[in-house]
């Protein structure tokens, strides 16, 4: 291959690698799409499952040792309903992913990390996921794709 063809051949690749990465840039919002329906969709479900037979729940709790397990199991079945539908939706994204992170560290302290014996479990646990994913979206927010977009758009744009 010829040097000049070679920078003709690289400059090509610079050129189509700019272009994808333009294109994905102005997606990103099928990503955070699909992040809020997915983690929101199975806190949703989670929480009305836990809402609708709260009994086991607070069994469970109770043998955790929680305090006040009754209490607490209430609160997160219904934050899990409430959060994960306000995420489905993309309103109020951020400030309902918060108290799912915090619910998913207490899942991990108590019942991951007593049965966890290397760092690999606490990555193997689907709750380390959810942080993560809950992470993203309070870091960049639901994406067009939403009611906080909306919101934001109507109120908070100057025109």
């Amino acid at each position: 291959m010829q040097p000049n063809s070679r920078s003709q051949l690289v400059n090509l690749l610079i050129s189509i690698h700019r272009q994808v990465l333009l294109i994905l840039s102005k997606l990103e919002w099928v990503a955070l799409l699909l992040a809020r329906i997915t983690v929101g969709w199975v806190f949703a479900e989670s929480g009305w499952g836990k809402v609708n037979n709260i009994g086991p729940v607070i069994e469970f709790f109770t043998s955790l040792n929680l305090p006040a397990a009754a209490f607490q199991a209430n609160l997160v079945a219904y934050t899990e309903l409430i959060a994960g539908a306000l995420i489905i939706i993309g309103l109020a994204t951020r400030y309902a992913a918060v108290p799912l992170i915090i619910t998913m560290i207490v899942a991990v302290a108590k019942v991951t990390a007593p049965n966890a014996s290397s760092l690999s479990d606490y990555f193997a646990a689907s709750e380390f996921l959810y942080i993560v994913i809950l992470a993203w979206l309070v870091f960049a927010g639901a994406g067009r794709a939403s009611l906080d977009y909306l919101v934001r758009r109507k109120f908070f744009v100057s025109k």
